[in-house]
């Protein structure tokens, strides 16, 4: 379940040598007895948006993954107002993975003027290579 992808998330953020725990306990202290329909994806047309405002990135991560023959099209997603975009990082890699062979996702994150993107190519494994640990952190 989604308790199971927040887990999983947390990790490989922290494996990767990023603050996972406090960006999972952003998305805990946002989404705290709200509806469960309120934060994830209302529909699945450009942009995704949450009814309630704020956009959980545990639900709409395991959207994105299932939806990783799109991101293999070429189509663009676009998420409105996510609640803490760092955990999306995670999913856009398993989504990548997914797809397997010849998959290059990006993400790109704005968020209040600042601009961060993440490449993510199938590389066999989850995890971006340890080497683009340092890389990827000073990006995000």
């Amino acid at each position: 379940g989604l308790a199971e992808e927040a887990g999983r998330a947390t990790r490989w953020l922290c494996a990767m040598g990023l603050d996972g725990a406090a960006a999972l306990a952003q998305v805990l202290a946002a989404c705290d007895r709200a509806e469960p329909s309120m934060i994830r994806p209302a529909r699945l047309a450009a942009p995704w948006a949450a009814p309630g405002g704020r956009l959980c990135p545990i639900s709409a991560g395991a959207t994105l993954c299932d939806l990783a023959e799109t991101l293999a099209a070429g189509e663009a997603i676009t998420l409105e107002d996510v609640i803490e975009p760092l955990l999306l990082y995670p999913f856009v890699a398993a989504a990548a993975l997914i797809e397997a062979l010849g998959l290059r996702a990006a993400l790109i994150v704005e968020c209040a003027g600042a601009v961060a993107r993440c490449d993510v190519g199938a590389v066999g494994a989850p995890f971006i290579r340890r080497d683009d640990r340092h890389r990827a952190a000073a990006e995000l």
